[in-house]
């Protein structure tokens, strides 16, 4: 049986004229977010995003925010991302040590989890703490930042390039991760000085090896899911080449669906030779 989750999504089939006027039909909704009332332009974008995913717009509306131009996602959409896409999520709280833990199990490679722990120091040493939101919700915070960040350790090609929460890129969030506050200049935080992250990020490259030179000759998204588990292994996985890595097999996995569905679509005559493309 398949795992594939079936995915409703009418924008697909609209045409951009029909697009606008739905989106322009859905600004003048009172129960929208206030970025979105009265805003086609903000409802298109949202609806643009929610189709790269293969999500509905309702769903990309509330769950698919922009920060400081960046798209970001709820770790909700993050964590059905890595399911819609095979992969096992696990997720494990521990309420007396105040720590979250997450595991991905990818459904081509079973017999390696992917772990990602975050604790209140965690959290401090990041700068969080301060927030209302860790100060209201640091069970839930804790959680999300442990999915989203195994996440772009294991799958970052799931996420097709939207792989932080607003809270991560600087907005006060709620309980379930829907940005309230943006702060000014908000910038991408991943864990901050202190942390054993950052710490290999400020060190040079111990092993010679030229990762963004290796990740450029990178022809498949599981190329670059390789060389990604090789730079981590070596612990020389900065935020910069996580970035690249991530946006790299996003996009090269994109384009190989996009190949497997004109091969699915070649036309063959009755012998069962590949004919030319028909008028």
């Amino acid at each position: 049986m398949s795992t594939e989750i079936a995915i409703t999504n009418p924008a697909a089939a609209m045409s951009i004229s029909e697009k606008q006027q739905y989106a322009e039909l859905l600004a003048q909704a009172s129960l929208l977010p206030k970025q979105y009332q009265r805003n086609p332009a903000n409802v298109l974008l949202a609806m643009e995003l929610g189709q790269s995913l293969s999500i509905p717009p309702i769903q990309a509306i509330n769950e698919v925010h922009v920060i400081e131009g960046k798209p970001s996602a709820s770790a909700n959409l993050i964590g059905g991302l890595v399911r819609r896409a095979g992969h096992v999520l696990r997720i494990r709280v521990d309420r007396d040590a105040m720590q979250a833990t997450a595991q991905i199990i990818r459904n081509d490679d079973p017999d390696y989890t992917f772990e990602v722990t975050w604790t209140m120091d965690d959290a401090k040493r990041a700068g969080s703490t301060n927030k209302d939101n860790w100060k209201k919700y640091p069970i839930a915070m804790l959680k999300a930042r442990a999915i989203t960040e195994v996440a772009r350790e294991a799958c970052p090609e799931a996420l097709m390039g939207i792989s932080y929460t607003p809270d991560e890129l600087g907005a006060v969030v709620d309980q379930d991760g829907h940005p309230v506050n943006v702060a000014a200049n908000a910038a991408p935080m991943p864990r901050a000085q202190g942390s054993k992250q950052a710490e290999r990020a400020n060190t040079p490259a111990a092993s010679g090896r030229d990762w963004l030179a290796e990740l450029d000759d990178c022809a498949t998204a599981e190329a670059v899911r390789t060389l990604y588990r090789e730079c981590s292994a070596a612990r020389e996985l900065t935020k910069e080449i996580a970035d690249q890595m991530n946006t790299a097999g996003a996009t090269l996995a994109a384009t190989e669906k996009q190949d497997e569905e004109i091969v699915d679509g070649t036309l063959v005559d009755d012998d069962g030779v590949i004919q030319d493309n028909a008028a």
